[in-house]
This record gives structure tokens, C-alpha cells and sequence, in this order.
């Protein structure tokens, strides 16, 4: 009875670590990966565990994800190192009384061409499908971008619980790679080269506002009364004067200049005394 009680909590605080990177792994918690395995080590010996696997797989250069396994608790773990890490075929329905799993950080940016970060979501990024993943496989999501060529960033949510069940964990693909943003047990990863969200355009600015007083100005001339300097007409070149317009009909109202001609019969009024 203690005994299952223990592998319960266990698995509950291994639930938790999903998704996380720690000691350049994603942690898996209890998923059992399939994989070309390159090593079995047994673990005979009593201090040996799931941190001794994941050692072994540092110390081999060609070991990319690791699976430590106990069938039953009489029976000895045993650890599994893996050349590649295999996202079909991975479960966590599989009856083994322990599995710990784990795939390198540098596994993923070697092979998938992605960097991870951890506890960060991306905002601002154009969304491009939403992949339920029912094995709650973090590394799953990376490679499902990988392989879309529209996908340059995925955000991988782990599982939570609401109304009592559990739901599934959420793989979003992004068209875009968006900002960096801080969110506990989110796992998000961005393709080499991948493109940002695009900028919103500015509104265009007219004329007037343009041409306004910079706010920065108001304070100096409120303080002197003093307004904007108005540049003067410029004078037209000497010899170029246009002549005055002549009176008319045209224009009613309109005077007449000294020595302007008149009608026939009409006095000329600079000559009158």
C-alpha cells in the first residue's frame, strides 16, 4: 500500500514537470518514447536512478532522448538510451511501475532547427491550428513544427484540470514567432530564422497635424507670447511688377487710377479741381 501511494505522488510531481528544461533536457515526466536505442544499462545498484540515466546520456555523444523504466517493484530499473526521440508511439498508458524520460535541448535545436524556452508563451503571434496532444508530449509539438513549413514557432500547454477532469495538452502552431512572454508550464519553441510578428501600421498623419505647434513648444510660448515666425512674401524681381488691373464692367465697383482712359464723354476725374 505505501508503496503505490509513493508512486502515486511520485507521478503527481512528475506531472508537474512537464515541459520544463532542467539540467539541458525537456523533462517528460512519466512517457514511455519510443526510439532507436543505442544502450540498456541495468541499474543494479541501490543509489542508481532515474538522474544515473540521464547522466549516461550526457556522457554518450550520440544519445539524444533517455527513458529510465521499472516494469514492476520487484523487478530492476533499467535505462534506455536513444539515438533519436520518436513522437509517434510515445503513451503514458503503459502500465510500467516508474518511467522517467527525457530529450536533450540540443537534440531538438540539432534536429528540429528550434530553440526552446521554458515557462514563456509567445504573444502576438499568428495563430496557425491548435493540435490537441493526448500524449501530453512536449517534444511532439516541436517536431510537428519541424515538419510544417508554415509553422515558424509552437507554444506547448501542458494539461489542466477544470470541473474535476483533466483536459488535454494543447500544441498551437504559430505563423509568426511573436514576443517572448512569461507564463508558468508553458513550453515554446522558435524556428532558426523565424519571422516576428508583423508591425501595425502607423495612421497617417495630415497635413495640419503636421504643421501644428510640437506639443514640447507650448509651455515656452505660453510663457512669452511669442508665435511661430511667419517667413515675409517675397518680392517679386525688379522689371517683372505686373501692371494694376483696369476698372470694368466685369468687376462691379471696382475704381478706376488716375490717368486711367475713360469713355467718350466721361470726365476724368484727376483732372478736375
Amino acid at each position: 500500500m505505501v508503496a503505490l501511494v509513493c508512486a502515486s505522488l511520485g507521478g503527481a510531481a512528475l506531472a508537474q514537470q512537464i515541459g520544463m528544461l532542467q539540467s539541458g533536457y525537456v523533462q517528460e515526466g512519466n512517457l514511455l518514447r519510443p526510439g532507436n536505442i543505442i544502450e540498456t544499462i541495468t541499474m543494479s545498484n541501490p543509489g542508481q536512478n532515474a538522474d544515473t540515466c540521464r547522466k549516461a546520456c550526457d556522457a554518450n555523444s550520440e544519445c539524444g532522448a533517455f527513458s529510465y523504466t521499472q516494469t514492476a517493484p520487484n523487478r530492476k530499473p533499467v535505462c534506455h538510451l536513444r539515438l533519436i526521440a520518436l513522437p509517434g508511439g510515445a503513451r503514458r498508458d503503459h502500465g510500467y511501475a516508474q518511467v522517467v524520460s527525457g530529450t536533450r535541448i540540443s537534440y531538438v535545436k540539432d534536429v528540429h532547427k528550434i530553440t526552446l524556452y521554458g515557462n514563456t508563451s509567445l504573444t502576438g503571434a499568428a495563430l496557425l491550428r491548435n493540435v490537441p496532444s493526448r500524449a501530453n508530449d512536449p517534444v511532439e509539438c516541436s517536431d510537428l513544427c519541424s515538419r510544417d513549413a508554415g509553422c515558424q514557432a509552437f507554444t506547448y500547454n501542458p494539461p489542466r484540470r477544470t470541473a474535476g477532469r483533466a483536459a488535454e495538452a494543447m500544441c498551437t502552431l504559430h505563423k509568426t514567432a511573436g514576443k517572448q512572454t512569461p507564463q508558468a508550464g508553458a513550453l515554446s519553441g522558435v524556428k532558426s530564422g523565424a519571422l516576428a510578428a508583423p508591425a501595425r501600421p502607423r495612421a497617417a498623419v495630415p497635413p495640419a497635424a503636421r504643421d501644428a505647434v510640437p506639443a514640447r513648444d507650448l509651455p515656452a510660448q505660453r510663457a512669452t507670447g511669442a508665435r511661430p515666425a511667419i517667413k515675409p512674401p517675397v518680392a517679386p524681381p525688379p522689371g517683372n511688377t505686373p501692371a494694376p488691373q483696369t476698372g470694368g464692367t466685369e468687376f462691379p465697383g471696382e475704381m478706376n487710377f488716375p490717368g486711367e482712359m475713360t469713355s467718350p464723354g466721361e470726365k476724368d476725374p484727376s483732372r478736375e479741381k
